[in-house]
């Protein structure tokens, strides 16, 4: 093979690799385990972390039960977990599958996992 079919034989193999790990890199599809903290805000139904200049982190029924036996609203707290991009609002994240709830202003910690939670409680 001469230089030239060798220049285009690594053009087309080097493309798909360089956009596959650039779309790799840019577009996260599956929620990664991370943290959320801030202070504990209950508006209406809604249980978050967070306020009006930063954005916000959710939780669903089950998981919000974890957060209240840990932190208290007004309280600032970190809670671990899987978390994702809500449908409609870039600024908030979802956070699911908690596995760890801390209250920073009591010092109350809490781990969940499959033996039940451990810690202060």
């Amino acid at each position: 093979m001469n230089w030239a079919g060798m220049k285009r034989t690594m053009r087309f193999f080097l493309l798909p690799v360089t956009v596959g790990a650039l779309a790799m890199t840019v577009g996260v599809t599956q929620p990664q385990t991370d943290r959320c903290e801030g202070i504990l805000i209950q508006s209406n139904e809604r249980l978050m972390i967070g306020g009006k200049d930063e954005g916000i982190c959710i939780f669903d029924d089950e998981d919000k039960t974890k957060v209240m036996k840990v932190c208290s609203v007004g309280h600032r707290c970190e809670v671990q977990g899987k978390v994702s991009y809500c449908k409609d609002n870039p600024g908030c994240i979802e956070i699911r599958a908690i596995t760890e709830v801390r209250d920073d202003t009591s010092g109350r910690a809490v781990t969940f996992g499959p033996g039940g939670p451990k810690g202060d409680q």
